[in-house]
Parts: C-alpha cells; structure tokens; sequence
C-alpha cells in the first residue's frame, strides 16, 4: 500500500446562494421553523475509491433526518457515479454512502436555520467523498462513521464545514488504516 491519502471529502464546498430577488411585499405572518416552506438544499456529488480514486459505479445515498430514520430515503448513484439529493425540510439530516464490499461513511447537515427569509433562492452543496474498501483484517468498526458536519453561518450566509472535526475523522481514519498497513507488513 502506498501512501494513505487523508482525503474524506473531495470537495465540499457550499454552492454560493443566489442572491434573493426584491421582495414586493412583505409577509404578514411569520413561518415557525418546524413549517418553514420552500426550504430547499441541493446535494450532489460522487463517491470514489479510497485506495484507487475511481468513481465509484454502484452506491446509494440514503439521507434521514436525525430524528426520524423510520422516514429514511435511499437513492442509487447514476451509472456514471454520480448522485443528487433534494433536501427541502429545515432539520438536521445523515447523508449516508454505502456500497457493497467498503464501509459506509456518514455526513451531517443541519440545515435548521430559523428565518425562513434565508431560504429563498435554496442553497447546494457538491459533497464528493470517498470510501474504505472493506479489507481482510481491517478493523471498520474503529473507521469513523459521520466523516463531516455543515452548518448554516450567519457572518458567510452559506453552509460551512466544521474543519476541525473533518480534520479529527481524518486523522483517525489513516491512523486505522496505518496500523491495517503495518500489520500487513508484519510489525
């Protein structure tokens, strides 16, 4: 095995919003958060190989809100690896990839903002990631789970990464995946 890679998300960078079109009248009544209406987070990316770095062709996204995996939703990747998510409920939601024969890997977004006026014009985020193949003698259940969190920030208006969490997943992650390597070596 060469080099470990630290790469958990690819790219995973907010899609900046638009800006909100003139408003011509304002509304008469305020929208509690548990109703916002046209709330909308477009997801989509790819999911590759970690040790190669190939698309990955055969996946599903499965995404919930945290409170309510009974109401889980799977899609399966396209056939040239692709997926897309449309997120249209303010909650907090799991954003799963899993494949046959890797492990599966979770991020979070919590898209609870609570001025529904934030919302207009939607936002997306390209979240590409990368998953472990399940490997003889790899202990996956040390393999973090959530790999990354979002957040809505007020000072960007946009959705951010929680950096020093993907940073701490990362870490552990090739520190599972060196100890994999050495014992395959033979230390």
């Amino acid at each position: 095995m060469a080099a470990l890679s630290l790469l958990l998300l690819a790219s995973c960078a907010p899609t900046p919003k638009s800006e909100p079109a003139a408003k011509t009248q304002e509304p008469t009544t305020e929208v509690p958060a548990t109703e916002v209406t046209d709330t909308v987070m477009y997801v989509y990316g790819v999911a590759k190989d970690y040790m190669t770095g190939d698309t990955l062709r055969a996946y599903v996204v499965t995404t919930w809100d945290v409170n309510d995996r009974v109401h889980a939703i799977a899609r399966p990747s396209t056939p040239d690896g692709r997926y897309d998510l449309l997120l249209n409920k303010a909650a907090y939601y799991a954003i799963e990839y899993a494949a046959a024969g890797y492990v599966p890997k979770v991020v979070e977004i919590d898209m609870r903002i609570q001025d529904s006026l934030l919302w207009e014009g939607g936002y997306g985020m390209n979240v590409n990631t990368s998953l472990v193949p399940k490997l003889e003698g790899l202990d996956a259940a040390a393999l973090p789970t959530v790999v990354g969190k979002a957040h809505y920030d007020a000072a960007t208006d946009n959705f951010v990464w929680d950096l020093d969490y993907t940073e701490r997943a990362s870490a552990r992650q090739a520190e599972v995946l060196k100890a994999y390597a050495e014992r395959k070596r033979g230390r």
